[in-house]
This record gives C-alpha cells, sequence and structure tokens, in this order.
C-alpha cells in the first residue's frame, strides 16, 4: 500500500481501492467530481503501469511528465532513490488504475513482464495514447458495490493482471513497420468508414470488399495500427459515443438506437464495457 495514494485520494475527494499482491500491490482512484488541487505523490522504488484520465498536469525533476485531459498511460521504472511527481489536478472527473510491481523476481504470478522490464531499462518512463490507453479505459471503471472484502479484492486483481497482460502482449507483439503502407492505408479506411456511422454493423467481408483487400489481411493491419480488432473498435467507439450522449442528456433508448443496439442488448453491452449501468450517467 503507497499510504501517499491514499492521502492524495482523500485530498482530492476520490475512492480509493488497494489490494496487496505477491510482489506488487495493485490500485483504483475514482473521482466523478471536485475542486482544483495540487498534491505531490511520492512513489517508491519498482516498476509503475498505471492507466487514467482526467485534466492534469504532472511533473516530475528525474522523470519528466505530462499534460492531457485524455486517456493516457505511463510505464514508470523509479530507480533506487523514489521520485517525487508535482500534480494538478483541475476540477471535474479523474481516474487511475495501476500497479506497483516493487519485486521483479521472475517467478512473480502476474503474466509476463520481461518486454515491460526490458523497455523501461532503456526509457524509464514511457507514455502512451490512442488505442492502446483507450484500452485500459474499463479498468479505471466502478467495481459493483456487490463486490466486498476478498470478492472486492479479487476483481481488482483480475483488473492487474488484464492491465499487465494488454500491456505486455503490445509491447511483444508485431512491429507496426512490418506493414505495407498500403495496409496501413487501408486500416484508417476502415476506422473512417465507422465513425461516419456507429449505428450501422459492419461486416468484415463488406469492408474487405469496399476496400479491395484480403479480410485476414485487413484485419492484421487493423491490429498493427490501432492495437485492437475491427469488432473490440467498433465496439468501443459505440460505448465511448454513448457515454457521451447519456452525459449530456440523452436517453438510454437514444443512445442504444443511435450506436447500433437494442436497449435491452445496449444495457448489458454498456455494464459489460464499464462496469455499470448507463442510467449511472444521465443527468
Amino acid at each position: 500500500m503507497n499510504e501517499n495514494f491514499e492521502a492524495n485520494a482523500q485530498r482530492t475527494q476520490a475512492a480509493y481501492d488497494d489490494v496487496a499482491l505477491p510482489g506488487a500491490y495493485a490500485w483504483r482512484y475514482h473521482r466523478t467530481v471536485g475542486d482544483a488541487a495540487r498534491i505531490t505523490t511520492r512513489l517508491d522504488p519498482g516498476l509503475y503501469i498505471c492507466a487514467g484520465q482526467g485534466d492534469l498536469r504532472t511533473q516530475s525533476p528525474q522523470y519528466g511528465g505530462y499534460e492531457s485531459k485524455e486517456q493516457i498511460m505511463a510505464l514508470i521504472c523509479v530507480g533506487s532513490e523514489g521520485a517525487a511527481f508535482d500534480t494538478e489536478i483541475r476540477p471535474g472527473a479523474a481516474y487511475s488504475f495501476g500497479l506497483h510491481v516493487t519485486n521483479l523476481d521472475p517467478a512473480l504470478p502476474l503474466a509476463q513482464l520481461d518486454a515491460i522490464v526490458a523497455i523501461t531499462s532503456k526509457r524509464p518512463m514511457l507514455l502512451f495514447e490512442g488505442s492502446l490507453a483507450q484500452r485500459m479505459a474499463p479498468l479505471q471503471a466502478p467495481i459493483d458495490p456487490w463486490f466486498q472484502g476478498d470478492a472486492r479484492k479479487m476483481v481488482i486483481t483480475a483488473r492487474a493482471l488484464e492491465l499487465v497482460a494488454t500491456v505486455s502482449q503490445e509491447l511483444a507483439g508485431p512491429a507496426r513497420s512490418e506493414v505495407r503502407a498500403i495496409d496501413i492505408k487501408r486500416a484508417y479506411a476502415v476506422r473512417d468508414t465507422i465513425e461516419q456511422d456507429l449505428s450501422k454493423t459492419f461486416r468484415l467481408a463488406d469492408l474487405s470488399s469496399l476496400l479491395g483487400a484480403d479480410a485476414s489481411l485487413l484485419t492484421r493491419a487493423f491490429r498493427a495500427v490501432f492495437d485492437e480488432s475491427i469488432a473490440a473498435h467498433l465496439t468501443r467507439r459505440r460505448m465511448e459515443n454513448a457515454a457521451a450522449m447519456l452525459s449530456d442528456g440523452a436517453s438510454v433508448k437514444s443512445a442504444a438506437r443511435s450506436n447500433g443496439y437494442t436497449p435491452n442488448a445496449f444495457s448489458s453491452a454498456f455494464r459489460r464495457h464499464y462496469g455499470y449501468a448507463p442510467s449511472a450517467l444521465r443527468r
């Protein structure tokens, strides 16, 4: 447990959970509203894998920093001297989910850490935006209050496993440079086609025919460029668009139909993606 994290959560009006794991601990920070705040977070030595979203700016003399309002993911390998990050959190919501690996023993039963350790040994702080960071959003979602005690710890542990598995798979995956330029262009064309109408159901055969590309080749190119399958991308964009509509006051039925779902199917898909019902976002 990082007592500094917990104290900062209290100062910024956030809910906070953490769970001790063998050689590591996972945490979840969740603030839906709150005033502007300035905090200093002291990081102990070890590897930090964290994803979050909020209107904030953070900076460390040793490791640099960033300013963002979008989903972002960070890998930070903190040396034996530790590190301090000065952070300004602006008014509004902020979320994060992360893992601090204090012991990089190969026997650590989390997931393959080799790719992560290898890359952070050369660049101690790495930032990722775009699709990889977006895929981390469900890990930051509220945990159903039904889960309490050991069951709640199991949910957080499962999310930590997914976090490490996703990041290590990404870093160990095929390089985008291995994909031909024309196929990269086709992958972007698929994305743009999807964005034109999120209510439409896209069949892979139709997309490949439209772009004059083999379906399996198009699938591989899309994953290499956007770090997710075409189906996963469509689902994620539908959920993000629906969440924005609901936050702006749209009905659940309207959000469902605008994103290609029946209301019942939408509610199930939304809860599966975010961990809570769509009605929770309605003002």
